[in-house]
Parts: C-alpha cells; structure tokens; sequence
C-alpha cells in the first residue's frame, strides 16, 4: 500500500464527501424515476393479463365456431348428395377445396 502526504489525504476525502453528497442529491430523482417505472409496470401487467383473458375467449370462441361449422356441414354433406342426384347441384360439394 502506497503512503500519501496527509494533505493529500485530507484532499481525497474532501472529493469523497463532495462526490458522496452529489450522488446522495440524485438518489430522490432516482427514487421518483423506480416508482414511475413500477407503476408502469404495473400497468403493463394489468393489459397483459386483459389481453390475455381476451386471447382466451377468442379462442373459446373460436372453438365454438368450428363446431358449429362441423356440425353444418355434417347436416349440409347429406343435403347436397341429394341434391346432386337430383340433378339440382353440380357433382363437386361447396365445402371441397
């Protein structure tokens, strides 16, 4: 460990109380600035978990329509065969891609 005169010394801690006291100055905005950001946040993570309940029912319902589409084209496939032999329809069904 090196020596150093003690006005030197005197010198060094006299900049450590100066730069202490200037960042103990910044640390009320700094305080300001967290809470803002958490608050922010917080409120991101409300509208992430709305969007998430919306995602949900979407899918729900999603679910609910492709059902309801099964079940029409279970009752239209039988109709349009007959319709076909009757000669009222072309030979290629609606639903065939």
């Amino acid at each position: 460990m090196e020596e150093i005169a003690p006005a030197e010394a005197r010198q060094r801690v006299a900049q450590w109380i100066e730069e202490g006291q200037h960042l103990l100055g910044l640390l009320p905005e700094l305080l300001d600035k967290l809470e803002e950001r958490r608050a922010q946040a917080d409120a991101a993570e409300r509208e992430c978990e709305g969007l998430r309940q919306e995602i949900s029912r979407l899918q729900n319902e999603k679910a609910e329509i492709d059902e309801a589409f099964k079940k029409l084209k279970e009752i239209v496939q039988p109709m349009t065969e007959i319709l076909q032999k009757l000669g009222l329809l072309p030979k290629k069904s609606p639903f065939e891609r």
